[in-house]
């Protein structure tokens, strides 16, 4: 069966953690996009073993290319070959990239924890002495599913399954000619009859078995039976680190000495978590714990350690590269230190710094004098040494033309902005000019209306 991934083949990075492992700090690599692959497993078994070690480039940028990985796995496997060196580590570089992605696996089901089909990449394991393992197992006590499965990988048996299904029709027709020939027997018909029944008997043999194969497949979906966990506990070695294959995916597992089985935690969301470095593997329906480095079950104060962002591998990357560029800076400042030397970009910096600030010196104390001049240029806001034109046939610099063009700039909107207020404080002072002699003309008016009506009541009151 496979799990392989049909990405475009791109260069992928690991995020590494730090975690203790029988008493040494190890760098693991944590999983990227593409999730729990076997080049991550293999990777985390020799590094916890301390077989291999990372490129000091990788540890200080905290992440691993695809590249310093593979490099890392051949160098290893060159150490340990007894055969011809070239042949082997070309083949182990033709698999590792592809390895990001997963790979091919074909379990059987009644040949132990390192029963597979054999394929040529199961040959880059035995070059990095990673032992490949799973725990999908037949229990022996369970005779007829037992027998049932045989010696069959996974693909074989499929197609097991899918042939008995299409003989259903033609088991059918046979009984119906058995039958046929038990109602009319003809004595020259016997030697066929006896040909249906054994053919009859065959066909129902091989479908009984297929549907035990398949009631085994759908009860264990998940890839790992309780009788699987059992022969991995009893055949591991005592801290032996070897590759797990299930539902799929592939895992760092180990045997600790408590009897129980553990897988590596290479989850990118733990990055940051560094209490949380096992997780035991005690049942089958994936409801299991997470242990700290000592294999001790977490407590309240390896909880909150286990809080905190994460980021993600291309994150990591672009830091990195950020990273780069500020250590090489770093070094270029530090030569000039040593030298008492600024360096170029950094004496230009100050030289425009010391010209801005001069001018916005002036500037300041001509607003604070309530000194008004009119603006002819540019030349109002620069320094006396900045003032004078360039010499002819001497084209100013980059640099000053655009520090000049900003000034400019700056000038402009400097202008407009007042040009704008005057013009607006024009307009609100006359409208409130109008709206005063609009109050004053409505009081006259009310002052009138008042006085007419005052005589008009006194007639009234006459008449009355």
């Amino acid at each position: 069966m496979s799990n392989e991934n049909s990405s475009s083949l791109i260069t992928m990075v690991y995020r590494l953690k730090t975690v203790r492992y029988q008493n040494q700090d190890r760098f693991i690599l944590l999983q990227n996009e593409n999730g729990p692959c076997p080049l991550l497993a293999a990777a985390n078994c020799l590094l916890l073993r301390g077989d291999c070690t990372l490129p000091s480039e990788a540890v200080r940028k905290g992440i691993a290319s695809l590249d310093s990985i593979a490099n890392m796995l051949a160098e290893h496997a060159m150490s340990n070959s007894e055969h011809d060196h070239a042949v082997y580590v070309d083949e182990l570089m033709e698999h590792i990239p592809k390895f990001q992605f997963g790979m091919d696996v074909n379990p059987a089901f009644t040949k132990g924890i390192t029963g597979y089909e054999y394929t040529a990449q199961l040959t880059a394991f035995d070059m990095l002495r990673c032992k490949l393992v799973h725990g999908w197992l037949v229990d022996v006590t369970d005779e007829a599913t037992f027998r049932a499965m045989g010696s069959d990988t996974y693909n074989i048996l499929i197609d097991r399954i899918i042939h008995a299904q299409e003989k259903g029709e033609e088991l059918l027709q046979i009984k119906n000619r058995i039958e046929t020939l038990h109602v009319n027997p003809e004595s020259n018909l016997m030697s066929s009859l006896e040909d249906l029944q054994r053919k009859s008997e065959l066909l129902e043999k091989e479908m009984h078995d297929a549907l035990l194969a398949q009631h085994f497949l759908d009860q264990t979906s998940h890839q790992l039976t309780h009788y699987g966990l059992e022969l991995l506990r009893e055949n591991l070695q005592v801290d032996e680190l070897c590759v797990f294959f299930r539902n799929n995916h592939f895992g760092t597992l180990t045997r600790h000495e408590d009897g129980h089985l553990y897988l590596l935690v290479t989850d990118l969301g733990y990055a940051n978590s560094p209490a949380i470095v096992w997780e035991r593997l005690d049942v089958i329906d994936g409801d299991t714990d997470y242990v700290n480095s000592d294999f001790k079950a977490l407590g309240s104060q390896d909880q909150m350690l286990s809080l905190g962002p994460t980021l993600t591998p291309e994150q990591m990357m672009a830091m990195s590269s950020q990273e780069d560029a500020d250590y090489q800076l770093a070094l270029e400042l530090s030569g000039q230190a040593a030298s008492g030397e600024k360096p170029l970009q950094q004496q230009r910096l100050d030289e425009q710094e010391g010209k801005l600030m001069a001018a916005a010196t002036e500037a300041s104390l001509r607003e604070y004098h309530g000194i008004v001049e009119p603006h002819t240029g540019i030349n109002d806001v620069l320094p006396d040494e900045a003032r004078k034109p360039p010499p002819v046939n001497q084209p100013e610099s980059q640099e000053d033309a655009d520090r000049l063009l900003a000034i400019q700039l700056q000038e402009n909107q400097n202008n407009n902005f007042e040009q704008e207020s005057l013009h607006l404080a024009c307009q609100l002072q006359a409208e409130e000019n109008q709206r005063e002699a609009e109050h004053r003309r409505r009081t006259a008016a009310t002052s009138n209306s008042n006085s007419r009506t005052g005589k008009g009541s006194s007639k009234l009151c006459i008449i009355s």
